[in-house]
């Protein structure tokens, strides 16, 4: 029964290799483990990707929500930068540079502003299928590791 709530927390492949080695287990440790493999607490995969696609809706998809969301910081920093910080910064010297009458250099930066918003908006729409992934692939390290230690 336990397998089943486990199947949409992990891939086919990890799922089926989870089942293998539960069916080759003794009965009484298999027992055993199915009454504590509840007290895991697996992510679920849909809540960081759901989140994600809400602030994406809402022109905050640059946030990292869903990479801080399944405890992967060090990613989600260098998101938050690379798609809010460095864009800001070339909008910000796009409008100096137009204040002070440098056109040329302003239009340089007006398009590496544009193109960091384009690299952002493909980066949000990529990690929405890498997150998800991660967070099958977390919970099946988190599943292998008490199977292995129990």
């Amino acid at each position: 029964m336990f397998l089943l709530n486990l199947q949409n927390k992990v891939n086919k492949e990890d799922f089926f290799n989870l089942t293998m080695k539960f069916n080759n287990m003794d009965e009484a440790k298999r027992s055993k483990i199915e009454q504590n493999i509840y007290h895991l607490q697996l992510c679920d995969t849909f809540t960081p990707m759901i989140a994600s696609i809400i602030a994406g809706c809402l022109c905050c998809g640059f946030l990292a929500l869903d990479r801080f969301l399944i405890k992967d910081f060090m990613i989600g920093i260098i998101r938050l930068i690379f798609s809010l910080f460095i864009p800001l910064c070339f909008l910000c010297l796009a409008c100096y540079c137009e204040d002070i009458n440098e056109q040329d250099i302003a239009d340089v930066l007006w398009f590496l502003c544009g193109i960091s918003v384009f690299f952002a908006i493909i980066w949000w729409a990529a990690d929405l299928f890498f997150v998800y992934k991660k967070v099958q692939k977390n919970n099946f390290n988190q599943i292998n590791t008490f199977l292995n230690n129990f």
